[in-house]
Protein backbone atom coordinates (compact mmCIF):
# COMPACT_ATOMS: atom_id res chain seq x y z
CA UNK A 1 0.00 0.00 0.00
CA UNK A 2 2.88 2.34 0.85
CA UNK A 3 4.58 1.73 -2.53
CA UNK A 4 1.29 2.40 -4.32
CA UNK A 5 0.85 5.75 -2.49
CA UNK A 6 4.45 6.67 -3.27
CA UNK A 7 3.97 5.93 -7.01
CA UNK A 8 0.69 7.86 -7.06
CA UNK A 9 2.32 10.89 -5.37
CA UNK A 10 5.23 10.85 -7.86
CA UNK A 11 2.81 10.57 -10.81
CA UNK A 12 0.70 13.47 -9.53
CA UNK A 13 3.83 15.56 -8.98
CA UNK A 14 5.07 14.88 -12.52
CA UNK A 15 1.65 15.69 -14.01
CA UNK A 16 1.58 18.96 -12.05
CA UNK A 17 5.09 19.86 -13.31
CA UNK A 18 4.11 19.03 -16.92
CA UNK A 19 0.98 21.17 -16.58
CA UNK A 20 2.95 24.18 -15.21
CA UNK A 21 5.64 23.87 -17.92
CA UNK A 22 2.99 23.61 -20.62
CA UNK A 23 1.07 26.59 -19.19
CA UNK A 24 4.18 28.82 -18.95
CA UNK A 25 5.21 28.07 -22.55
CA UNK A 26 1.66 28.76 -23.72
CA UNK A 27 1.49 32.10 -21.87
CA UNK A 28 4.86 33.21 -23.30
CA UNK A 29 3.62 32.45 -26.82
CA UNK A 30 0.32 34.28 -26.22
CA UNK A 31 2.14 37.35 -24.86
CA UNK A 32 4.43 37.49 -27.90
CA UNK A 33 1.42 37.23 -30.24
CA UNK A 34 -0.38 39.96 -28.30
CA UNK A 35 2.56 42.36 -28.74
CA UNK A 36 2.30 41.89 -32.51
CA UNK A 37 -1.49 42.29 -32.43
CA UNK A 38 -1.29 45.49 -30.37
CA UNK A 39 0.34 47.31 -33.31
CA UNK A 40 -2.68 46.67 -35.58
CA UNK A 41 -5.11 48.98 -33.85
CA UNK A 42 -7.16 50.93 -36.41
CA UNK A 43 -10.31 49.93 -38.28
CA UNK A 44 -10.78 52.04 -41.44
CA UNK A 45 -13.70 52.44 -43.81
CA UNK A 46 -11.81 50.42 -46.43
CA UNK A 47 -11.67 47.44 -44.01
CA UNK A 48 -15.45 47.15 -44.39
CA UNK A 49 -17.01 44.56 -46.75
CA UNK A 50 -17.44 45.82 -50.34
CA UNK A 51 -21.25 45.59 -50.21
CA UNK A 52 -21.58 47.86 -47.13
CA UNK A 53 -22.69 51.45 -47.83
CA UNK A 54 -21.21 54.64 -46.41
CA UNK A 55 -22.75 58.13 -46.41
CA UNK A 56 -20.48 60.97 -47.55
CA UNK A 57 -20.61 64.72 -46.96
CA UNK A 58 -21.80 65.85 -50.42
CA UNK A 59 -20.21 69.33 -50.33
CA UNK A 60 -16.76 68.09 -49.25
CA UNK A 61 -16.89 65.17 -51.70
CA UNK A 62 -17.57 67.54 -54.60
CA UNK A 63 -14.67 69.73 -53.45
CA UNK A 64 -12.35 66.71 -53.90
CA UNK A 65 -13.91 65.87 -57.28
CA UNK A 66 -13.67 69.49 -58.53
CA UNK A 67 -9.96 69.53 -57.65
CA UNK A 68 -9.51 66.41 -59.79
CA UNK A 69 -11.57 67.92 -62.65
CA UNK A 70 -9.41 71.09 -62.69
CA UNK A 71 -6.17 69.13 -62.50
CA UNK A 72 -7.21 66.86 -65.40
CA UNK A 73 -8.62 69.84 -67.35
CA UNK A 74 -11.89 67.96 -67.78
CA UNK A 75 -15.25 69.55 -68.54
CA UNK A 76 -17.19 67.76 -65.75
CA UNK A 77 -17.28 64.58 -63.67
CA UNK A 78 -18.35 62.42 -66.62
CA UNK A 79 -15.48 63.75 -68.72
CA UNK A 80 -13.08 63.16 -65.80
CA UNK A 81 -14.10 59.49 -65.65
CA UNK A 82 -13.73 59.16 -69.44
CA UNK A 83 -10.23 60.66 -69.33
CA UNK A 84 -9.31 58.02 -66.75
CA UNK A 85 -10.40 55.32 -69.25
CA UNK A 86 -13.30 54.06 -67.16
CA UNK A 87 -15.82 51.84 -68.92
CA UNK A 88 -18.99 53.64 -70.09
CA UNK A 89 -21.30 51.29 -68.16
CA UNK A 90 -19.38 52.03 -64.95
CA UNK A 91 -19.55 55.76 -65.64
CA UNK A 92 -23.37 55.67 -65.71
CA UNK A 93 -23.31 53.79 -62.40
CA UNK A 94 -21.09 56.43 -60.77
CA UNK A 95 -23.26 59.24 -62.12
CA UNK A 96 -26.34 57.55 -60.66
CA UNK A 97 -25.12 57.44 -57.04
CA UNK A 98 -23.26 60.73 -57.24
CA UNK A 99 -26.44 62.77 -57.52
CA UNK A 100 -28.48 60.85 -54.92
CA UNK A 101 -29.36 62.50 -51.62
CA UNK A 102 -27.98 61.45 -49.20
CA UNK A 103 -24.76 60.59 -50.99
CA UNK A 104 -24.69 56.87 -50.18
CA UNK A 105 -22.11 54.62 -51.84
CA UNK A 106 -20.95 51.04 -51.38
CA UNK A 107 -17.44 50.54 -50.03
CA UNK A 108 -16.31 48.45 -53.03
CA UNK A 109 -17.39 51.08 -55.57
CA UNK A 110 -15.87 53.88 -53.50
CA UNK A 111 -12.52 52.06 -53.34
CA UNK A 112 -12.57 51.55 -57.12
CA UNK A 113 -13.35 55.24 -57.72
CA UNK A 114 -10.44 56.22 -55.44
CA UNK A 115 -8.17 53.91 -57.43
CA UNK A 116 -9.32 55.30 -60.80
CA UNK A 117 -8.98 58.96 -59.73
CA UNK A 118 -5.90 58.49 -57.49
CA UNK A 119 -7.73 59.73 -54.39
CA UNK A 120 -6.06 58.61 -51.13
CA UNK A 121 -8.41 56.49 -48.98
CA UNK A 122 -7.53 58.62 -45.96
CA UNK A 123 -8.96 61.70 -47.70
CA UNK A 124 -12.35 60.01 -48.05
CA UNK A 125 -12.22 58.92 -44.41
CA UNK A 126 -12.50 62.56 -43.34
CA UNK A 127 -15.80 63.12 -45.20
CA UNK A 128 -17.75 60.02 -44.06
CA UNK A 129 -20.66 61.21 -41.90
CA UNK A 130 -22.56 58.06 -40.83
CA UNK A 131 -19.76 56.85 -38.50
CA UNK A 132 -16.46 58.23 -37.25
CA UNK A 133 -13.48 56.54 -38.92
CA UNK A 134 -10.90 55.30 -38.15
CA UNK A 135 -11.94 53.36 -35.06
CA UNK A 136 -9.19 52.67 -32.53
CA UNK A 137 -9.43 48.96 -31.67
CA UNK A 138 -7.27 49.59 -28.59
CA UNK A 139 -9.50 52.35 -27.21
CA UNK A 140 -10.92 52.00 -23.70
CA UNK A 141 -14.51 51.71 -24.92
CA UNK A 142 -13.63 48.85 -27.33
CA UNK A 143 -11.64 47.05 -24.62
CA UNK A 144 -14.47 47.36 -22.07
CA UNK A 145 -17.05 46.19 -24.60
CA UNK A 146 -14.74 43.26 -25.45
CA UNK A 147 -15.12 41.96 -21.86
CA UNK A 148 -18.94 41.95 -21.93
CA UNK A 149 -19.21 40.24 -25.33
CA UNK A 150 -16.63 37.67 -24.25
CA UNK A 151 -18.68 36.88 -21.12
CA UNK A 152 -22.36 37.04 -22.07
CA UNK A 153 -22.53 37.99 -25.73
CA UNK A 154 -21.59 36.62 -29.10
CA UNK A 155 -21.18 37.82 -32.67
CA UNK A 156 -23.90 36.27 -34.79
CA UNK A 157 -23.45 35.00 -38.33
CA UNK A 158 -25.98 34.89 -41.14
CA UNK A 159 -25.08 32.89 -44.27
CA UNK A 160 -21.44 33.01 -43.24
CA UNK A 161 -21.36 36.80 -42.81
CA UNK A 162 -21.18 38.83 -39.60
CA UNK A 163 -24.63 40.05 -38.65
CA UNK A 164 -24.71 41.68 -35.19
CA UNK A 165 -23.89 41.29 -31.51
CA UNK A 166 -26.39 39.49 -29.31
CA UNK A 167 -25.98 40.12 -25.58
CA UNK A 168 -28.26 38.22 -23.18
CA UNK A 169 -28.61 38.76 -19.42
CA UNK A 170 -31.29 38.65 -16.72
CA UNK A 171 -29.94 41.83 -15.12
CA UNK A 172 -31.22 44.98 -16.94
CA UNK A 173 -28.39 47.03 -15.37
CA UNK A 174 -25.87 44.97 -17.37
CA UNK A 175 -27.97 45.35 -20.53
CA UNK A 176 -27.91 49.12 -19.98
CA UNK A 177 -24.12 49.16 -19.52
CA UNK A 178 -23.55 47.31 -22.80
CA UNK A 179 -26.00 49.68 -24.53
CA UNK A 180 -24.02 52.64 -23.15
CA UNK A 181 -20.69 51.26 -24.44
CA UNK A 182 -22.05 50.47 -27.92
CA UNK A 183 -23.56 53.95 -28.23
CA UNK A 184 -20.31 55.50 -27.00
CA UNK A 185 -18.55 53.62 -29.81
CA UNK A 186 -20.95 55.28 -32.27
CA UNK A 187 -23.29 52.32 -32.74
CA UNK A 188 -26.92 51.75 -31.86
CA UNK A 189 -28.89 48.98 -30.17
CA UNK A 190 -32.28 47.31 -30.33
CA UNK A 191 -34.02 45.63 -27.37
CA UNK A 192 -36.43 43.06 -28.88
CA UNK A 193 -39.11 41.20 -26.91
CA UNK A 194 -37.49 38.20 -25.19
CA UNK A 195 -37.09 34.88 -26.98
CA UNK A 196 -35.85 33.24 -23.76
CA UNK A 197 -35.91 33.93 -20.00
CA UNK A 198 -33.65 36.97 -20.13
CA UNK A 199 -33.31 40.47 -21.57
CA UNK A 200 -31.76 40.63 -25.03
CA UNK A 201 -29.79 43.35 -26.77
CA UNK A 202 -28.85 43.42 -30.45
CA UNK A 203 -26.29 45.81 -31.95
CA UNK A 204 -25.85 47.31 -35.38
CA UNK A 205 -23.81 45.39 -37.96
CA UNK A 206 -20.78 47.69 -38.00
CA UNK A 207 -20.20 47.43 -34.23
CA UNK A 208 -20.17 43.64 -34.62
CA UNK A 209 -17.52 43.87 -37.35
CA UNK A 210 -15.43 46.24 -35.21
CA UNK A 211 -15.51 43.86 -32.25
CA UNK A 212 -14.66 40.93 -34.51
CA UNK A 213 -11.62 42.85 -35.75
CA UNK A 214 -10.75 43.62 -32.10
CA UNK A 215 -10.46 39.88 -31.42
CA UNK A 216 -13.90 38.43 -30.64
CA UNK A 217 -14.51 35.50 -33.02
CA UNK A 218 -17.81 35.27 -34.87
CA UNK A 219 -19.97 32.27 -34.02
CA UNK A 220 -19.07 29.87 -31.20
CA UNK A 221 -16.52 31.26 -28.72
CA UNK A 222 -15.94 27.84 -27.11
CA UNK A 223 -14.58 26.43 -30.39
CA UNK A 224 -12.32 29.43 -31.12
CA UNK A 225 -10.60 29.43 -27.66
CA UNK A 226 -9.12 32.90 -28.20
CA UNK A 227 -7.05 35.27 -26.06
CA UNK A 228 -7.93 38.36 -24.03
CA UNK A 229 -7.58 41.75 -25.72
CA UNK A 230 -3.84 42.70 -25.67
CA UNK A 231 -4.63 46.02 -23.96
CA UNK A 232 -6.26 44.15 -21.05
CA UNK A 233 -3.11 42.03 -20.70
CA UNK A 234 -0.87 45.11 -20.71
CA UNK A 235 -2.93 47.39 -18.44
CA UNK A 236 -3.50 46.64 -14.76
CA UNK A 237 -6.37 49.15 -14.64
CA UNK A 238 -8.23 47.52 -17.53
CA UNK A 239 -7.47 44.00 -16.29
CA UNK A 240 -9.05 44.89 -12.93
CA UNK A 241 -12.05 46.35 -14.82
CA UNK A 242 -12.22 43.13 -16.86
CA UNK A 243 -12.14 40.96 -13.73
CA UNK A 244 -14.86 43.02 -11.99
CA UNK A 245 -17.34 42.48 -14.82
CA UNK A 246 -16.22 38.90 -15.39
CA UNK A 247 -16.91 37.95 -11.77
CA UNK A 248 -20.31 39.66 -12.07
CA UNK A 249 -21.22 37.99 -15.38
CA UNK A 250 -19.44 34.62 -15.14
CA UNK A 251 -18.58 34.19 -11.45
CA UNK A 252 -20.37 32.30 -8.68
CA UNK A 253 -20.63 34.08 -5.34
CA UNK A 254 -22.07 32.21 -2.37
CA UNK A 255 -22.29 31.24 1.27
CA UNK A 256 -22.06 27.73 2.71
CA UNK A 257 -21.60 25.98 6.06
CA UNK A 258 -18.58 23.80 6.76
CA UNK A 259 -18.82 20.48 8.63
CA UNK A 260 -18.02 22.25 11.93
CA UNK A 261 -20.99 24.61 11.59
CA UNK A 262 -19.04 27.77 10.59
CA UNK A 263 -20.09 30.13 7.78
CA UNK A 264 -17.87 30.22 4.68
CA UNK A 265 -17.76 32.68 1.79
CA UNK A 266 -16.74 31.29 -1.60
CA UNK A 267 -16.04 32.65 -5.06
CA UNK A 268 -15.39 30.80 -8.30
CA UNK A 269 -14.99 31.60 -11.99
CA UNK A 270 -15.67 29.25 -14.87
CA UNK A 271 -15.35 29.14 -18.65
CA UNK A 272 -16.18 26.52 -21.26
CA UNK A 273 -14.18 25.14 -24.16
CA UNK A 274 -15.08 22.80 -27.01
CA UNK A 275 -12.98 19.62 -26.68
CA UNK A 276 -14.65 17.46 -29.37
CA UNK A 277 -11.35 17.25 -31.28
CA UNK A 278 -9.70 15.46 -28.30
CA UNK A 279 -11.92 12.39 -28.72
CA UNK A 280 -11.66 9.64 -31.35
CA UNK A 281 -14.76 9.06 -33.46
CA UNK A 282 -15.80 5.80 -31.73
CA UNK A 283 -15.93 7.53 -28.30
CA UNK A 284 -17.91 10.45 -29.76
CA UNK A 285 -20.47 7.90 -31.04
CA UNK A 286 -20.70 6.33 -27.57
CA UNK A 287 -21.29 9.78 -26.02
CA UNK A 288 -23.94 10.64 -28.60
CA UNK A 289 -25.85 7.43 -27.92
CA UNK A 290 -25.57 7.54 -24.10
CA UNK A 291 -25.29 11.19 -23.03
CA UNK A 292 -26.71 13.45 -25.76
CA UNK A 293 -28.02 16.63 -24.10
CA UNK A 294 -26.50 15.61 -20.74
CA UNK A 295 -23.47 16.41 -18.59
CA UNK A 296 -20.99 13.88 -17.16
CA UNK A 297 -17.94 13.90 -14.88
CA UNK A 298 -14.43 14.09 -16.31
CA UNK A 299 -13.80 10.89 -14.31
CA UNK A 300 -16.50 8.96 -16.20
CA UNK A 301 -15.48 5.40 -17.06
CA UNK A 302 -16.21 6.18 -20.73
CA UNK A 303 -13.28 8.66 -20.84
CA UNK A 304 -9.89 6.92 -21.25
CA UNK A 305 -7.05 8.00 -18.93
CA UNK A 306 -4.89 9.45 -21.75
CA UNK A 307 -7.78 11.64 -23.01
CA UNK A 308 -8.60 12.72 -19.45
CA UNK A 309 -5.02 14.00 -19.07
CA UNK A 310 -5.35 15.95 -22.35
CA UNK A 311 -8.64 17.46 -21.17
CA UNK A 312 -7.01 18.68 -17.95
CA UNK A 313 -4.21 20.29 -20.00
CA UNK A 314 -6.63 21.99 -22.44
CA UNK A 315 -7.35 24.89 -20.10
CA UNK A 316 -9.13 27.82 -21.92
CA UNK A 317 -6.64 30.57 -22.87
CA UNK A 318 -8.73 33.36 -21.36
CA UNK A 319 -9.10 31.58 -18.01
CA UNK A 320 -5.33 30.89 -18.01
CA UNK A 321 -4.61 34.59 -18.46
CA UNK A 322 -7.14 35.62 -15.80
CA UNK A 323 -5.77 33.05 -13.33
CA UNK A 324 -2.19 34.12 -14.00
CA UNK A 325 -2.99 37.77 -13.19
CA UNK A 326 -5.01 36.89 -10.05
CA UNK A 327 -2.18 34.67 -8.70
CA UNK A 328 0.37 37.46 -9.25
CA UNK A 329 -1.94 39.95 -7.53
CA UNK A 330 -2.65 37.71 -4.53
CA UNK A 331 1.00 36.55 -4.29
CA UNK A 332 1.02 33.56 -1.91
CA UNK A 333 -2.65 32.66 -2.30
CA UNK A 334 -3.68 29.52 -4.21
CA UNK A 335 -6.57 28.58 -6.47
CA UNK A 336 -8.22 25.23 -7.03
CA UNK A 337 -8.40 24.37 -10.73
CA UNK A 338 -10.76 21.68 -11.95
CA UNK A 339 -13.00 20.47 -14.75
CA UNK A 340 -16.50 20.91 -13.29
CA UNK A 341 -18.28 18.79 -15.89
CA UNK A 342 -18.31 17.71 -19.53
CA UNK A 343 -21.42 18.43 -21.59
CA UNK A 344 -22.52 16.58 -24.73
CA UNK A 345 -24.82 18.84 -26.75
CA UNK A 346 -27.82 17.64 -28.74
CA UNK A 347 -25.73 18.25 -31.87
CA UNK A 348 -23.03 15.96 -30.46
CA UNK A 349 -20.41 18.60 -29.61
CA UNK A 350 -18.41 17.96 -26.43
CA UNK A 351 -17.69 20.91 -24.15
CA UNK A 352 -15.70 21.00 -20.91
CA UNK A 353 -16.45 23.49 -18.15
CA UNK A 354 -13.25 24.59 -16.40
CA UNK A 355 -13.37 26.48 -13.12
CA UNK A 356 -11.07 28.14 -10.61
CA UNK A 357 -12.02 28.42 -6.95
CA UNK A 358 -10.17 30.43 -4.34
CA UNK A 359 -8.74 28.32 -1.55
CA UNK A 360 -8.69 30.99 1.17
CA UNK A 361 -11.44 33.30 2.39
CA UNK A 362 -8.84 36.04 2.69
CA UNK A 363 -8.49 35.95 -1.11
CA UNK A 364 -12.29 36.02 -1.54
CA UNK A 365 -12.63 39.03 0.78
CA UNK A 366 -9.86 40.88 -1.09
CA UNK A 367 -11.44 40.26 -4.52
CA UNK A 368 -14.91 41.17 -3.23
CA UNK A 369 -13.83 44.49 -1.67
CA UNK A 370 -11.13 45.59 -4.14
CA UNK A 371 -12.47 44.31 -7.46
CA UNK A 372 -16.17 43.36 -7.48
CA UNK A 373 -17.50 46.12 -5.19
CA UNK A 374 -15.05 48.80 -6.33
CA UNK A 375 -16.75 51.46 -8.52
CA UNK A 376 -20.16 50.16 -7.48
CA UNK A 377 -22.56 50.04 -10.46
CA UNK A 378 -25.77 48.67 -8.93
CA UNK A 379 -26.01 45.23 -10.55
CA UNK A 380 -27.84 42.38 -8.79
CA UNK A 381 -24.59 40.41 -8.31
CA UNK A 382 -22.97 43.41 -6.60
CA UNK A 383 -25.95 43.71 -4.24
CA UNK A 384 -25.69 39.98 -3.53
CA UNK A 385 -21.93 40.19 -2.90
CA UNK A 386 -22.41 43.17 -0.58
CA UNK A 387 -25.10 41.36 1.44
CA UNK A 388 -23.14 38.09 1.63
CA UNK A 389 -19.95 39.89 2.66
CA UNK A 390 -21.85 41.71 5.43
CA UNK A 391 -23.31 38.42 6.69
CA UNK A 392 -19.92 36.72 6.54
CA UNK A 393 -18.23 39.51 8.54
CA UNK A 394 -21.05 39.40 11.09
CA UNK A 395 -20.81 35.61 11.69
CA UNK A 396 -17.15 34.96 10.82
CA UNK A 397 -15.59 32.51 13.31
CA UNK A 398 -18.91 31.99 15.13
CA UNK A 399 -20.27 28.49 15.61
CA UNK A 400 -23.80 28.98 14.34
CA UNK A 401 -26.90 28.07 16.30
CA UNK A 402 -29.84 26.45 14.41
CA UNK A 403 -31.77 29.76 14.46
CA UNK A 404 -28.76 31.72 13.07
CA UNK A 405 -28.27 29.08 10.38
CA UNK A 406 -31.94 29.31 9.37
CA UNK A 407 -31.73 33.11 9.28
CA UNK A 408 -28.71 32.95 6.92
CA UNK A 409 -30.39 30.32 4.72
CA UNK A 410 -33.49 32.50 4.42
CA UNK A 411 -31.42 35.52 3.33
CA UNK A 412 -29.33 33.38 0.97
CA UNK A 413 -32.47 32.02 -0.69
CA UNK A 414 -33.72 35.57 -1.29
CA UNK A 415 -30.66 36.15 -3.48
CA UNK A 416 -30.83 32.87 -5.44
CA UNK A 417 -32.56 34.52 -8.41
CA UNK A 418 -33.15 38.07 -9.59
CA UNK A 419 -36.72 38.99 -8.49
CA UNK A 420 -39.07 39.95 -11.31
CA UNK A 421 -40.27 43.06 -9.47
CA UNK A 422 -36.71 44.40 -9.08
CA UNK A 423 -35.81 43.57 -12.70
CA UNK A 424 -38.94 45.22 -14.14
CA UNK A 425 -38.57 48.39 -12.07
CA UNK A 426 -34.94 48.70 -13.19
CA UNK A 427 -35.71 47.92 -16.83
CA UNK A 428 -38.61 50.40 -17.02
CA UNK A 429 -36.52 53.18 -15.48
CA UNK A 430 -33.50 52.46 -17.73
CA UNK A 431 -35.48 51.86 -20.95
CA UNK A 432 -38.66 54.01 -20.71
CA UNK A 433 -39.36 53.84 -24.47
CA UNK A 434 -39.38 50.01 -24.70
CA UNK A 435 -43.11 49.26 -24.93
CA UNK A 436 -43.03 45.47 -24.50
CA UNK A 437 -41.88 45.97 -20.87
CA UNK A 438 -45.49 46.85 -20.06
CA UNK A 439 -47.10 43.81 -21.76
CA UNK A 440 -47.90 40.76 -19.63
CA UNK A 441 -47.38 38.27 -22.49
CA UNK A 442 -43.69 39.23 -22.73
CA UNK A 443 -43.17 39.59 -18.97
CA UNK A 444 -44.55 36.06 -18.43
CA UNK A 445 -42.11 34.76 -21.05
CA UNK A 446 -39.23 36.70 -19.54
CA UNK A 447 -39.65 35.09 -16.13
CA UNK A 448 -41.50 31.93 -17.18
CA UNK A 449 -39.93 29.58 -14.64
CA UNK A 450 -39.23 32.12 -11.92
CA UNK A 451 -41.42 32.97 -8.98
CA UNK A 452 -42.74 36.50 -8.98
Amino acid sequence: MGQFKKKLTIERSLNRKRFLDYRNKKLKLLNSLNKVRANINLYHWWDEPDNVSRILDRKRFFTIINEKIQKAKARDFKDLLSKNKIDKNKISGYLYWLYRDPLRVKTGKLKKLCKYLHIPYIKIEKIIIDRDFPIDLNSEVVVKLFTHILNEGHIRLYKGKIRNILYVNQDPVLIHRVKFLIEKLGGYVFLPPPSKEAFELKSDYLTARIMNKAGIPAGSKTIADFSLHPVILNSEKLMLNHLKWTFIEEGTIGLLFDRHGFLKLYLSLSRSKDITNLFPQHIIKIFQSKYKGKSISVFSEDIPQNIRARILLSFPKVLEQETDFILKMLEKEKVKIRVSFIHISKKGNITANYSIRFASEKAVEYIAENIILKDYYGTWKEQRMKKFLKLYNEFKGVKLSPSQRNEILEIRNQYTHIPLKWALEKARSLFPSVKWLYKDEYIDKLWKRRER
